[in-house]
């Protein structure tokens, strides 16, 4: 909805938190969320470029190496 309302920063700080609160189940379980995280990062890396700022790059790789 952030992302639709153009609020591109709040959109990407969202979509960071969201990846974070999952991020044990991920690990865990990578199967069961991979789809799930694939699709957040990807979600995440769109908005934090919409917004003009750098994507966290110790999450993204921490998301990464689950999927």
């Amino acid at each position: 909805v952030l992302e639709e309302m153009e609020r591109h920063q709040e959109a990407t700080a969202s979509f960071a938190e969201g990846l974070q609160l999952l991020e044990p189940f991920i690990r865990a379980l990578p199967q069961a969320f991979g789809d799930l995280a694939g699709a957040l990062l990807q979600d995440y890396l769109d908005s934090a470029q919409s917004a003009g700022v750098e994507p966290d790059g110790a999450l993204v790789q921490s998301i990464k190496q689950w999927l």
